[in-house]
């Protein structure tokens, strides 16, 4: 089954690009990489959300504190200071110390990426340091649309990890890729894109095929077929339509 939309809205794609630590310490996130994906992002004048590893030591900080990009970035959280394990102590003394750390550098933190962890409580401390969004995990059995959690916070599922193993080929994975961006535009749906940085490293294909992914989304986006934004670009979005229950997939498999 799949969902409709009135035919003024328009289909959404969602970038978040994770972003590796350079080394196993995880002390210094990979710049080079930072960069080179920055640049194949935004010379295409397309936002995305940026998920370093070490946001502390992320060189663009100067490129998403700037005003008008549309770029923003998000914390990694994991189960050492997420979940019921963490528990709420840890969790706010954690959220309030990333948070701030990043905010010093002018760099606004819009939303949390999970890894290996879930966060359904104590989302009221997302709301007082003004964080809206929760990028879900890589495990599968979600549904695929954003959906309103509590206290105004929304959580916005993986549609697709980029690139995926041993499938890179623009008429491969490439093809499967349009065909579910064709979806989101007849759906007016949400379709939310996570480049690994990792997996793109040293990988001259995938670089490639994704600046044909990316080409792809620039061209749809200046028919106005389809936005293509950022969380914080998807959180106001979705605050200004209706709530969106979960529902089945909109995409096929991609």
């Amino acid at each position: 089954m799949r969902m409709k939309g009135p035919k003024s809205q328009r289909g959404t794609v969602v970038l978040s690009i994770d972003v590796p630590a350079e080394d196993a310490t995880g002390g210094r996130v990979n710049d080079k990489l930072a960069r080179k994906l920055f640049h194949m992002v935004d010379s295409r004048h397309l936002s995305a959300s940026w998920v370093p590893q070490a946001p502390q030591q992320f060189s663009l900080r100067e490129e998403l504190a700037a005003p008008n990009t549309g770029h923003d970035l998000a914390l990694v959280g994991d189960s050492s200071w997420i979940g019921k394990a963490a528990g709420r102590t840890r969790f706010a003394r954690e959220l309030a110390a990333r948070v701030e750390a990043v905010r010093s550098t002018d760099i606004n933190v819009v939303a949390i990426a999970l890894r290996d962890a879930k966060l359904d409580e104590n989302l009221d401390l997302l709301v007082k340091h003004r964080v809206g969004m929760i990028r879900g995990g890589r495990r599968g059995g979600e549904g695929l649309q954003p959906q309103s959690v509590r206290f105004g916070v929304w959580y916005s599922p993986i549609t697709v990890v980029l690139p995926q193993p041993n499938d890179w080929s623009w008429f491969g994975k490439g093809w499967s890729l349009r065909q579910s961006v064709r979806h989101v535009i007849r759906a007016a749906g949400v379709a939310h894109f996570v480049i690994d940085g990792a997996r793109m490293e040293g990988n001259t294909g995938a670089l490639d095929a994704l600046d044909l992914v990316l080409a792809h989304l620039q061209r749809q986006r200046d028919k106005k077929a389809l936005a293509v934004t950022s969380m914080s670009g998807l959180t106001k979005t979705l605050i200004r339509k209706p709530t969106v229950k979960k529902a089945t997939s909109i995409l096929r498999a991609a």
